[in-house]
């Protein structure tokens, strides 16, 4: 079942084609009878380049089917912890995602080894202030910390298999090359205001940037639901691996896909042209993300679609509409409100804000298929 909804002004208001309605706005389009506003003129041509786009997205989507990653292609969750209670939070959000689709946890640490004090005493390389022994003693005391933590989501979730381990090493580097092309990599998120680097953290952000594998975070403090829906953001280029997982989650978590799609209305366009802008803009992104869908209700037919169309800013719409959710998906790239995903300063914005999990999927990365 699929349902739409436009939010903040941006519903038409009444059921004209996008071709009849800019007849109405002065002109016929066909025939060439009557004067056209010369906007109507190139948003009447704008209108049909798009329409012509949409389709060959779908066809685009759906030539891709082979080339997507599937849910059942990702054997394990590797989360990045390191003793601090958001990373902590996020160990227990992949236990229990794992716990719903039959995956396993790797708790990995990666450690770098105290700077030694500065003293007169002190002088030679690093190398003779830490012998062998001392390392292997500090580790040690790592993994004790990294088995507690796997202990205490053992407990809760026995049907998980949850292994650890503690290395040496830059922790974003570590991470990144320890994520194999069947792993989700999960990281914590410290917390809700602020500027977005802090919010992040140095090592989650390096892990945005740079990882080709999809990258879950997760807000120590947040507002979420296991049972909500599956936020997706949707736009044209760049969606059709995000919302092909999100619907696979989606469907496995036998919950509501929400996908998001964000036009913005500027009021001077209004005054301008035409009190009818908006109506057209919202036909024209509505019949894009039916062409998107499409695909998706056809593999999930019992699955239930609440499509929204949102007046505003991208980033506000995902995190408004995170709260109560289960998941909020985005994708690596986009040609609109999410242009710049992963590398660009929206995704780390929505990951920075979301009061949910956000699972950032490159529309690039290639799917290790299970025989």
């Amino acid at each position: 079942m699929v349902q739409k909804r436009c939010m903040n002004g941006a519903l038409p208001r009444h059921p004209l084609s996008p071709r009849a309605r800019l007849r109405s706005m002065g002109g016929d389009t066909q025939s060439g009878r009557g004067d056209p506003h010369p906007r109507a003129r190139t948003l009447g041509r704008a209108a049909g380049a798009r329409r012509e786009w949409s389709h060959h997205e779908q066809r685009s989507c759906s030539s891709q089917k082979g080339n997507l990653m599937e849910l059942k292609d990702f054997t394990a969750l590797v989360v990045g912890v390191d003793g601090s209670s958001a990373a902590d939070r996020a160990a227990a959000w992949a236990c229990q995602f794992a716990d719903r689709h039959d995956l396993s946890v790797r708790l990995l640490m990666m450690v770098s080894m105290p700077v030694p004090p500065s003293t007169d005493t002190f002088a030679g390389p690093i190398s003779h202030w830490y012998t062998p022994q001392l390392v292997e003693d500090y580790l040690d005391a790592m993994r004790a910390q990294v088995n507690q933590l796997a202990e205490l989501n053992r407990a809760r979730f026995p049907q998980v298999d949850i292994t650890t381990e503690v290395q040496l090493g830059a922790p974003a580097h570590g991470l990144i090359a320890a994520t194999g092309p069947s792993d989700i990599l999960v990281v914590g998120r410290q917390g809700r205001d602020g500027i977005v680097e802090h919010l992040l953290g140095s090592t989650t952000d390096a892990v945005l940037s740079h990882s080709k594998q999809p990258v879950v975070v997760v807000p120590m403090q947040g507002d979420w639901s296991p049972d909500g829906p599956v936020v997706v953001g949707v736009d044209d280029q760049g969606s059709c691996q995000a919302l092909h997982l999100a619907a696979q989650i989606a469907s496995s978590h036998h919950t509501t896909l929400q996908p998001v799609t964000v036009v913005h209305f500027d009021p001077s366009w209004t005054t301008a042209f035409d009190d009818r802008m908006p109506e057209l803009m919202a036909a024209n992104a509505m019949e894009r993300l039916d062409d998107l869908l499409e695909p998706v209700t056809e593999q999930h037919p019992d699955l239930t679609v609440d499509a929204i169309l949102v007046d505003g800013k991208p980033v506000d719409a995902l995190v408004k509409r995170s709260r109560g959710a289960s998941l909020v998906v985005v994708g690596s790239r986009g040609r609109g409100g999410f242009i710049g995903l992963l590398l660009g300063s929206t995704s780390r914005r929505i990951a920075g804000r979301s009061l949910a999990p956000v699972m950032v999927v490159r529309s690039e990365s290639t799917p290790t298929h299970q025989a």
